[in-house]
């Protein structure tokens, strides 16, 4: 699940709408999309899009969240849209959306590119690498690529924003499969207390 905190995403939010109505569903989603709440997530990127069907960020963020709850034919088509309005955000958050659009579409050179392209202005840039860490948990095993370099770009999340409900979620999968019991319990730790997956993953622990 995007990937940053309220405060990192908010600014980038004023820039790409200006219905206050908008902005505040959208924030109201982002807590529930980091807490790993995906369907309280999509409900309110939705009343988001509905104040302002030009929110090209709401657009993405929902894209993000339908991927979440599993919803792929849906997150592909809302990735398109968000893409063809993002025409006035800023050149890396364009670079962004398209870059997940790709990776929806399948086209994984053309994403792992744009993330890339991201990554190599702002290091740090958790959107890109939750992006990329995506990418490669889907796309390295069909490709014959070593599947754990999705593992360190989730890592690299972590020590972005420790608490990122979904890249949670992927590192206790490795934890269990690896059989790393402390990991999983430090990881079990992290997760929000409402997220969707809390309860399976603590029965699990």
């Amino acid at each position: 699940g995007g990937l940053c905190g309220a405060q990192r995403t908010a600014p980038q939010a004023r820039a790409g709408t200006r219905s206050l109505d908008a902005l505040a569903r959208y924030l109201q989603g982002e807590d529930a999309f980091l807490e790993g709440r995906y369907g309280d997530a999509v409900t309110s990127f939705r009343a988001a899009l509905d104040a302002d069907p030009e929110f090209a960020w709401a657009g993405y963020r929902l894209s993000a969240s339908l991927l979440c709850s599993l919803q792929f034919l849906e997150a592909h088509a809302v990735a398109g849209r968000a893409a063809e309005a993002a025409t006035d955000l800023p050149a890396h958050r364009r670079t962004l959306i398209q870059a997940w659009r790709d990776f929806l579409e399948g086209d994984v050179s053309d994403a792992e590119a744009g993330f890339a392209r991201v990554l190599a202005v702002d290091p740090d840039e958790p959107e890109a690498l939750f992006g990329l860490a995506e990418l490669r948990a889907h796309y390295n095993p069909l490709l014959g690529r070593d599947p754990d370099e999705a593992v360190r770009d989730f890592e690299a999340v972590l020590d972005v924003y420790d608490r990122h409900g979904e890249t949670v979620h992927h590192l206790l999968e490795v934890a269990a499969r690896d059989g790393d019991l402390d990991r999983f319990r430090d990881l079990v730790a992290r997760l929000p207390e409402d997220g969707d997956q809390v309860p399976a993953w603590e029965a699990v622990g």
